[in-house]
């Protein structure tokens, strides 16, 4: 992509001309051989295969294909031409040349390693005698569907920045759409082409430049940082001759990957946001307002995804500091439609009707987003015509309003320009972040529906607190439903025994889905007989969305005491006793020794004691002056007595403890014992 032909490119696209890619000057060259092959299926790549050619690199061995197959012929050795062939909207059949004269073995089957080839749309691959152009009947030619694209970039061919890269095209053809994408500013998503996935042919391009920044205006760039005009590098490359040799012009990085599985691509580009020295006030920049460029202190970064079988491309756009300063961006986003009668529908201004727009209309903002707008190729055509085409522009941010632009200093020639304008807080060292999503279809059914899971991929998640359940002394089982809306959203529970909360449980993700599901979170480690509030707290890409409050009492521990085996020694019972409840609370225990003597029941030991919950203690009881006196008096030396424990009045256990008497032989101390 030289400077020239990249710039000439952006011309033509704004005036309406359609661009030809290297189809329209590719031949089949003529074989010497005539064709003697009378059927061939070509058995690779397999069928539904995808792939994308690297034109900076063609050898690039990650991006090379290869094309074999089996044939037969007349009898007569002859080559076959590779070919793709895929329909027209008017049901005639066009082909693209993929490699000419490829050999064909004496057992009939040929074999060719290349890079990918450029035919940016899907097509079926035939090998056919080589030489003859397209048969008229396909029918003894099979092969697979492949959808294969190229991506090259637009770099510096000498000067002062020679090799310095400034700007990408990418096309990423799939079996039901087309994209393809240069630099935010140089026509971003350029084209935005349906395919009917059985015939393989081409709609209407949607848009012919979608979601840019250009410079190309007569009052200001469509990018400003802090009120001054800025320029991408694609802009600052082509400002005016010489610009090219600036110090300052700044470089983009670029990168594009794509799943072989489905085709859907992700494509990056980064870059510095620039302004004119040594007079950035200056608009149109001048010769003389401009001799260098120098930073906004704003890098640029984008991200694309384009899925949904090719009719479906969503935009992250990042602004960040990148100085340590604050900024404030305004951004007037641009959309071309080729077409002057092409119909848009905004909603909350329009209902479900679309209109016609002219140069010097304006819509108001939308009240809320996300929000779509609803797009026509042209009003006038019936719905589902496959030489036009329907789509939306979805925005995950309301745009302050909508305006139609005059075409600036190219000439406008009937093409339609939209413009959605933004206005972005940068903080220090922080970032803003604007997404938007265009679908293209050829269907009004399709296109709203593509717009809703738009919408609802901008959608923070849904959250609804459920009921807890299992709940025990130590924890219970909280639950919710959570609608992920389509984005990887994670979850977790809040908990505490106030409102504020103040626990949380571990992050769990709720998945990508469009529905609600439920899900749980066992909470442990709480205390008994407490109430707890809880609630749900779902993130993704979209924001965070808190569920309401609940609660749930965990179950109350009863207070217990266990009483162990009662140890007598001489005249002290030792009695084992361990208490179990509720954390912090106190079993409040009365001990009882009593004897029963002539009909009489006499207390002859007791205590009273508390003791904390988890706690064991051994209380020792000794025999008060009565039971002392009366086991010295017990003819057996012994003294039986009945041992009462009771915890909050009501009895627990009840033992039968005997104390023993040693027997003195001293009359004295017999006396003194029966004191």
């Amino acid at each position: 992509m030289t400077h020239d032909h990249h710039r000439g490119r952006e011309l033509r696209a704004r005036a309406g001309i359609f661009w030809l890619a290297v189809l329209a000057t590719m031949v089949i060259a003529v074989s010497a051989a005539s064709g003697a092959v009378t059927s061939s299926n070509v058995t690779s790549p397999a069928s539904g295969s995808f792939s994308q050619g690297n034109a900076d690199s063609p050898a690039d061995p990650a991006h090379q294909v290869t094309f074999s197959g089996t044939t037969k012929n007349d009898g007569t050795p002859g080559n076959i031409d590779l070919i793709c062939t895929f329909g027209e909207s008017d049901g005639t059949t066009d082909d693209f040349p993929i490699e000419s004269s490829v050999p064909v073995s004496s057992t009939g089957t040929f074999s060719i390693t290349r890079p990918a080839p450029p035919v940016n749309q899907p097509c079926v691959v035939r090998a056919v005698p080589a030489g003859g152009g397209l048969p008229d009947d396909l029918t003894p030619f099979t092969g697979p569907r492949m959808a294969s694209g190229e991506f090259d970039t637009g770099t510096e061919p000498s000067g002062l920045n020679q090799g310095l890269t400034y700007d990408y095209d990418d096309d990423v053809p799939q079996f039901a759409g087309i994209g393809n994408y240069f630099s935010v500013s140089n026509g971003g998503l350029f084209d935005a082409v349906p395919v009917d996935p059985t015939t393989l042919a081409k709609g209407a391009d949607l848009v012919l430049g979608a979601a840019y920044l250009s410079d190309v205006n007569t009052d200001r760039s469509d990018v400003e940082v802090d009120g001054i005009s800025a320029y991408a590098p694609a802009d600052a490359n082509f400002l005016f001759s010489g610009a090219p040799n600036f110090t300052g012009l700044p470089a983009l990085s670029f990168s594009s990957a794509q799943d072989p599985a489905t085709g859907d691509v992700v494509i990056h580009e980064s870059e510095l946001l620039v302004k004119c020295e040594p007079t950035p006030a200056t608009y149109p920049a001048t010769s003389t307002s401009c001799t260098s460029f120098a930073s906004t202190g704003i890098r640029f970064d984008r991200t694309i995804v384009q899925d949904q079988a090719g009719r479906q491309a969503h935009f992250t756009d990042t602004y960040t500091s990148v100085d340590g300063k604050p900024h404030t961006v305004n951004l007037r986003y641009g959309q071309d439609f080729m077409d002057p009668n092409a119909g848009f529908d905004f909603p909350w201004v329009d209902g479900s009707t679309y209109k016609a727009h002219a140069e010097g209309d304006s819509i108001a903002g939308p009240p809320s987003a996300p929000t779509s707008v609803l797009l026509k190729f042209d009003n006038g055509i019936p719905d589902g015509d496959e030489a036009s085409a329907q789509g939306a522009i979805t925005y995950a941010q309301a745009p302050s309003g909508f305006e139609y632009l005059p075409a600036g200093v190219i000439p406008n020639n009937g093409i339609l320009h939209l413009y959605a304008n933004f206005a972005r807080d940068v903080p220090a060292g922080g970032s803003a972040t604007l997404k938007t999503t265009f679908s293209w279809t050829f269907t009004q059914a399709d296109a709203q529906a593509l717009a809703n899971a738009a919408v609802q991929s901008y959608t923070p998640p849904g959250a609804v607190t459920g009921a807890a359940s299992g709940t025990t002394t130590t924890g219970a089982t909280v639950s919710a439903s959570v609608n992920a809306n389509a984005q990887p959203t994670t979850y977790q529970f809040q908990y505490g025994t106030t409102t504020a909360y103040g626990s949380a449980s571990v992050v769990a993700s709720a998945g990508t889905g469009t529905s609600p599901v439920t899900v749980s979170s066992a909470l442990t480690r709480l205390k008994a007989n407490t109430t707890y509030h809880y609630r749900v707290v779902a993130t993704n890409g979209s924001g965070t969305t808190t569920g309401g409050d609940q609660t749930f009492k965990t179950v109350n521990i009863p207070t217990r005491l266990k009483v162990g085996k009662v140890k007598v020694k001489g005249q002290t019972a030792a009695i084992p006793l361990s208490c179990t409840g509720n954390p912090g609370k106190l079993c409040n225990v009365t001990v009882t020794e009593t004897v029963r003597v002539h009909g009489r029941t006499k207390t002859v030991g007791h205590a009273r004691l508390a003791i904390k919950t988890g706690v064991a203690k051994t209380a020792k009881i000794k025999l008060n002056h009565t039971g002392r006196h009366d086991l010295a008096r017990a003819s057996s030396h012994r003294l039986r007595a009945k041992l009462t424990v009771h915890l909050g009045g009501k009895r627990v256990a009840l033992r039968t403890v005997t104390f023993k008497h040693k027997h003195k032989h001293s009359h004295k101390h017999t006396r003194k014992d029966e004191q």
